[in-house]
């Protein structure tokens, strides 16, 4: 492997401390997110279908325009 320039030294280190601050973080996110998923709770849930009524009259909207 080739040797680092000064410059590029210093983007690896910025990087690494960047990465040692928002790794906790991050782990918190992801095991948030993996409850969630085990509670079997998803978006299905807050999905709202509409469903046709078939009591009322069709509407001029309703219809398909020829």
């Amino acid at each position: 492997m080739a040797r680092l320039s000064p410059r590029q030294r210093a983007w690896r280190g910025r990087l690494e401390t960047a990465l040692r601050v928002t790794g906790p973080v991050l782990d918190v996110v992801v095991g948030t997110v993996e409850r969630v998923g085990r509670t079997g709770a998803s978006a299905e849930r807050w999905i709202v279908r509409r469903v046709p009524s078939r009591d009322r009259a069709p509407r001029s909207s309703d219809r398909k325009s020829a």
